[in-house]
């Protein structure tokens, strides 16, 4: 997931870019877990409620999984990976 969050970010950006990812894996855990708790307290006994919170925590991911299959976009046909452009100076006449 960080390797995911610094991709396409500018070197002197990395540092933000990888606080930004810790902030929202933190964030993202502890608002799951509440929803979970929420979730399994609707049940009628505990069992069930369990059983609920596991489905919804399914269904997330399996939506966070086509979420990210569908926004993920193809790389720049231009600039592929391991590919670099170089600029070499040409003495003046």
């Amino acid at each position: 997931m960080t390797s995911a969050a610094l991709t396409g970010v500018r070197p002197e950006r990395h540092a933000v870019a990888g606080a930004v990812n810790v902030v929202a894996q933190q964030i993202g855990a502890s608002v799951g877990v509440a929803v979970m708790v929420l979730v399994a307290a609707t049940g009628d006994d505990r069992l069930t409620g369990y059983h609920l919170a596991y489905l919804v925590a399914g269904i997330a991911c399996a939506l966070g999984a086509v979420s990210i299959a569908v926004v993920r976009r193809a790389p720049d046909a231009k600039q592929t990976p391991g590919t670099q452009t170089v600029m070499t100076a040409q003495p003046e006449d």
